[in-house]
């Protein structure tokens, strides 16, 4: 609606009627996107309310009114006082301009987001409000054309040319055009057509064409501004659940598709077995054998031996393979089915905040969401099985995470080089050895032995770690510590 010229053009014609003569309070600002005058005229308050936060300029004029943010805008501050002469507009321009006296104007410039509220001694910019907009210091009024309520139609078609932007319905920013078959009685009688077809069909509904464009550029705010900043919210808390959404499903499928690679491969315990069941007729040295599958007869099976080791040792091997295969498994299962949780709760919070209507609804969820969001602590959270493991992040998050967990939680950490500090919160419950090198894997892998193939690393009950007085951040000595090697893995798919 604002981005159309003679809708503007007959707002600046009836702003000039209400606010010619009174002069200007007090400026404030409640954002730096929104821009309050306070006029007073024979004895009655005046609100000019100007907002540039949507795609579209928003103006409000209300009288009497006593909601004003609290905040002063300073940079339009020599206006203060300023009694206005006149409200102009110029021909094909969406610009207003407020006159004062002492040679000071304001021009309201309504660009959509790109707008802006300037002020100027004679014809030069001595302050702008949005001062993320430092061009519109080179803003020249030399360049426009006042326009009046007596100037001829014919003369602005003139001037404009017959295929100006603004004479087309189809470029029109807003519920209105002019109706053109009105053209003789335009200047004393304007009349405005809803097109229904245009880019805000949903806000029709509330607009009633017998307003008068101040009218209706005030009702046009109140309904408008709500859904925009109702539509702007939701969609910032959608992107980023939607995004961890998608994220999740290609991990699940990965999980999945490694899962089946699993179940495709030979069991390593099958191969153990065909090698003692044919020992007997295998000699040592054998690089490779292929043995006759005996539970899909007559697929055949391959398996390659270390010739330097006999065939049983080589079974023995391979069934120390088929252990490593079943952990594997078993942790893509458990990894996979933390997945799902996962998935299930961004589901939850997508279909809560898709079905909420309002602004007001929406404000009420994400306030409820900030009390009951946990603080942010400077370490990782990661869920194995039923045990929460907490990594730190840092040297400082290393020394916090001690200080608030269990003196009975399992510690861990990396023997012998730098790395973070793993706890499993167990309180003392017996640790299943799954989950010990699970995180002791993490451990390792927040480490600086992230690239061995097999690392150490210690753990023992947190009551044996201590922090010795004057130590630097993540320093502490530890007692009774066990060792357990582990290959690093980072805390997504393991081995990934």
């Amino acid at each position: 609606m604002m981005n159309h010229y003679f809708f503007i053009r007959q707002l600046a014609f009836e702003l000039d009627q209400q606010l010619r003569g009174a002069t200007i309070e007090q400026l404030l600002s409640s954002s730096k996107d929104e821009l309050f005058f306070q006029f007073k005229k024979e004895d009655k308050s005046h609100q000019l309310r100007l907002n540039w936060e949507t795609n579209l300029s928003l103006l409000q004029f209300l009288t009497d009114t006593e909601h004003l943010p609290k905040q002063y805008e300073k940079q339009l501050f020599d206006a203060w006082g300023g009694l206005v002469s006149s409200v102009d507009a110029f021909i094909g321009e969406r610009i207003i301009r407020i006159r004062l006296q002492n040679d000071l104007s304001i021009y309201l410039k309504l660009f959509g987001q790109t707008g802006n509220a300037l002020l100027m001694q004679g014809q030069k910019v001595i302050s702008v409000f949005r001062r993320s907009k430092q061009k519109d210091y080179e803003f020249d009024p030399t360049m426009l054309l006042l326009d009046s309520p007596e100037t001829a139609f014919e003369t602005i078609w003139n001037h404009l040319g017959a295929t100006h932007k603004v004479f087309s319905q189809s470029s029109a920013v807003g519920l209105l055009a002019l109706d053109h078959s009105a053209k003789s009685s335009w200047l004393k009688a304007p009349r405005f057509e809803i097109l229904k077809e245009e880019i805000y069909p949903k806000y029709n509904k509330y607009i009633n064409d017998t307003l008068s464009p101040l009218e209706l550029s005030n009702h046009f705010l109140r309904i408008y501004l709500p859904f925009y900043l109702f539509d702007r919210e939701k969609l910032r808390l959608l992107s980023p659940l939607k995004a961890a959404l998608e994220k999740i499903e290609k991990r699940l499928a990965d999980g999945y598709s490694r899962l089946q690679s699993l179940a495709e491969k030979d069991s390593f315990e099958l191969k153990g077995h065909l090698l003692l069941a044919n020992a007997h007729q295998l000699a040592k040295g054998l690089k490779e054998v292929t043995l006759e599958n005996w539970n899909t007869p007559p697929l055949q099976v391959r398996i390659k031996l270390n010739p330097d080791i006999s065939i049983a040792d080589n079974a023995t091997r391979i069934y120390e393979k088929g252990k490593n295969q079943h952990i594997e498994k078993q942790k893509l299962e458990e990894y996979i089915h933390t997945l799902h949780e996962e998935l299930q709760q961004k589901e939850q919070k997508i279909t809560a905040i898709e079905s909420i209507g309002n602004l007001k609804e929406l404000n009420k969820y994400i306030k409820k969401e900030k009390a009951t969001t946990s603080v942010i602590h400077p370490w990782r959270v990661m869920k194995f099985a039923s045990f929460e493991v907490w990594i730190g992040k840092n040297a400082t998050g290393n020394d916090e995470l001690l200080r608030v967990v269990h003196k009975d939680d399992l510690w861990l950490h990396a023997r012998l080089v730098t790395g973070s500090h793993v706890v499993i919160r167990n309180a003392g419950r017996k640790v299943p050895q799954n989950v010990l090198e699970q995180a002791a894997s993490w451990a390792a892998w927040y480490s600086k032995s992230k690239h061995e193939s097999l690392s150490p690393v210690i753990y023992t009950p947190r009551k044996f770690v201590r922090k010795p007085k004057g130590a630097k951040p993540g320093a502490v000595l530890v007692e009774k510590e066990q060792v357990i090697m582990v290959p690093p893995m980072p805390p997504m798919l393991p081995n990934q």
